[in-house]
């Protein structure tokens, strides 16, 4: 009877003191982690000196390296400044409007309140919209079929060539000059003018003053020669999709690709949104207010 209990105690002392080695490599870790994080701060003091200052308000160097690594565009010196003055009036004005006590005023409360919410709203969805989608080919086709009225092109679009110039009269001479196979391009940079082409763009999308003049012309049919900031313009047609055109998977593959995964993730947005409010605990009731407005004294529980 002796032996059992023997084998149960030392079974229980094993076990504790397993438990206090993991404790002890626990808590050891811990300090190591915050030896680390001690010591990688005070070794790198110069990333909690100031940028930018305003009142009691700071804006470090290790914060500014972290706003611009989040960028996709690299910033100049000139642009960094300025950003960072934008940062100083914004903090001056909105720490006077504190002081001023603006910021206790109920509709001001609820405004920020609301504005925080939709900002993280906002963060949500492009979250969720900018999860990777992967589309085979055959999905791709059974999309296009099935989505024609997504896909179908709501207005004209050309393709025009551009020849820009601070010359009118020589811009002018261009179409002959290029019939005649008397030009070829690229012209010696003395000659001042260039040639390039659009892409696709639609008639709205070009300078308002152009639009009038290229939007009926014919194939291969010259524009005048159009004003500019700094010089002169004309334009010949190239190419043109008419009202309706739709893309063909096969040739069109991205552009397909593109409005597919524009629809895809539209789509799982809303999906995820609606799955959201349904497990949500929420409610909407003005009884209390309606009460309250009448005197009606709350009901006991």
């Amino acid at each position: 009877m002796i032996k059992p209990d023997f084998h149960k105690a030392q079974l229980f002392r094993d076990r504790r003191g397993w438990i206090a080695v993991g404790t002890i490599l626990v808590f050891a870790a811990l300090a190591l982690l915050g030896r680390w994080d001690w010591r990688s701060r005070s070794d790198h003091p110069e990333l909690r000196r100031a940028v930018a200052q305003a009142g009691d308000s700071m804006f470090s160097v290790a914060r500014l390296r972290a706003y611009l690594g989040s960028l996709d565009d690299s910033l100049t010196r000139e642009e960094v400044e300025r950003w960072l003055e934008s940062w100083v009036e914004d903090q001056v004005l909105s720490q006077e409007a504190r002081r001023l006590g603006l910021d206790t005023l109920a509709h001001v409360r609820e405004d920020l309140a609301r504005l925080r919410m939709r900002y993280l709203r906002g963060l949500l969805e492009e979250q969720s919209l900018a999860e990777t989608l992967s589309i085979s080919p055959l999905e791709l086709r059974t999309w296009a079929r099935a989505n024609e009225d997504l896909l179908a092109l709501p207005e004209r679009q050309l393709e025009l060539d551009w020849y820009s110039g601070q010359d009118s009269l020589f811009l002018s001479q261009v179409p002959g000059l290029l019939r005649r196979q008397r030009l070829s391009f690229p012209l010696p940079d003395s000659v001042g003018v260039i040639k390039g082409r659009t892409g696709w763009t639609a008639v709205e999308e070009l300078p308002r003053a152009h639009g009038p003049s290229v939007q009926n012309l014919e194939m291969e049919g010259w524009s005048p020669v159009l004003s500019v900031p700094g010089g002169w313009i004309l334009y010949q047609l190239q190419a043109q999709r008419p009202v309706g055109w739709l893309p063909d998977p096969e040739v069109d593959g991205d552009m397909v690709r593109t409005a597919m995964l524009q629809d895809l993730r539209r789509k799982r947005l809303e999906s995820r949104l609606e799955s959201i409010r349904q497990s949500a605990v929420w409610k909407v009731d003005l009884e209390p207010l309606l009460e309250v407005e009448s005197g009606v004294p709350p009901a006991r529980r």
